[in-house]
């Protein structure tokens, strides 16, 4: 498990200062604090995640590069064991980083940073639906992958594409696209004639609602508590015959995946039903949040509360979100199309179609 969590700001006058820490007791030396802000801004002083060794440290580290304003520059580092590998905990520091920054210099600054330091302990690696579900839960991300639905694009053109079409700034195209290449989605390739990074879509994903198979099944079958079977068939049956999809919802649902507290939740639900005063003892949580978690779940229409004739409350997932991968055959026509109009060099729609093949293969 990390040992901590520390925010440093670059103070022109005395160098790298820690603006905040946690827990209170974390101890890292001025000399090494100093040493991983350097690291960062050494050569192009790139924004983004690094990786890094000092001495007895080892640190996965996210550079925010000069923020808009009068904010500065800060690196958010999170200090690990010896044996932990920083790599895997590129996703959820990157998305802690940009929710502390946003909250420096409010009163809020503090407790975001304990906030988020919990966040990452309790999901120390990252799973390929909450990859896909950072896509979803992200305006800018959804509309990178929009954009990428259209054919291949350089890194610039991306950027200014999002800027004037969607008025989106983009502080770090690095950590938006993230998700996009762990899960395999874009590969990225330097081609001959064109001085930018190049950008290609070669898996698409759509999101969805679902029942959930297994345990509808289970309830027909008479598998699970027979008190509950028809109640909760029932409550699915009534909850997807008027339901109505919308992007907000997905957006919504997919939020939900992103935290590991409510996720962990989720993923236990989807194989059972559990009762209520039994949820503390299978998340590790106060029931005070359990509590919280219950209500967001139950205001998204995820579960149900169904007691049973002894009066026990069970918790029952009526639904569920997934996303699903597929190859993008259409873009072989949009290749096609934009390499006859000349909107695309040869050489690029020749990389694309090659990355394309692979993945069919």
């Amino acid at each position: 498990m990390p040992k901590g969590l520390i925010i440093i700001r670059w103070d022109d006058k005395i160098g790298a200062v820690v603006e905040a820490k946690h827990p209170s007791n974390l101890q890292v030396s001025d000399d090494h604090v100093m040493r991983i802000f350097t690291t960062h801004t050494l050569g192009d002083a790139a924004q983004g995640f690094l990786s890094m060794k000092i001495e007895d440290l080892n640190v996965a580290s996210y550079y925010s590069g000069v923020l808009k304003g009068d904010l500065g520059q800060f690196c958010v580092s999170l200090i690990l064991e010896q044996d932990e590998d920083p790599e895997g905990f590129e996703e959820i520091l990157v998305e802690a980083a940009v929710n502390i920054l946003e909250k420096f210099k409010t009163p809020e600054f503090h407790e975001t940073v304990t906030r988020e330091y919990e966040r990452i302990i309790k999901a120390p690696t990252v799973e390929v639906e909450q990859r896909l579900a950072l896509i979803f839960s992200d305006p800018l991300r959804t509309a990178i992958l929009l954009k990428l639905t259209e054919g291949s694009t350089t890194r610039r053109e991306l950027i200014d594409w999002l800027k004037e079409n969607k008025n989106m700034d983009v502080p770090d195209l690095n950590a938006g696209l993230s998700p996009f290449i762990k899960t395999g989605l874009v590969r990225t390739s330097f081609v001959e004639g064109i001085t930018d990074e190049c950008l290609f879509l070669v898996k698409d994903v759509f999101a969805l609602r679902t029942p959930i198979k297994e345990l509808t099944a289970a309830a027909r079958s008479g598998a699970v508590n027979p008190q509950l079977s028809n109640r909760y068939l029932q409550e699915v049956n009534t909850f997807f015959s008027t339901y109505t999809p919308s992007s907000e919802e997905i957006s919504n649902l997919s939020k939900l995946l992103t935290d590991p507290d409510i996720y962990n939740i989720i993923k236990q639900l989807r194989t059972k039903f559990i009762l209520k005063n039994e949820l503390p003892s299978f998340s590790k949580i106060s029931e005070t949040e359990i509590n919280k978690i219950l209500n967001q779940l139950l205001e998204y229409n995820l579960i149900r509360i169904i007691p049973d004739d002894n009066g026990d409350e069970w918790v029952c997932l009526i639904s569920d979100i997934k996303f699903i991968q597929f190859f993008p055959e259409y873009l072989i026509d949009t290749i096609r199309q934009k390499w006859n109009d000349g909107l695309i060099d040869q050489r690029q729609a020749i990389r694309h179609l090659e990355f394309l093949l692979e993945v069919y293969e």
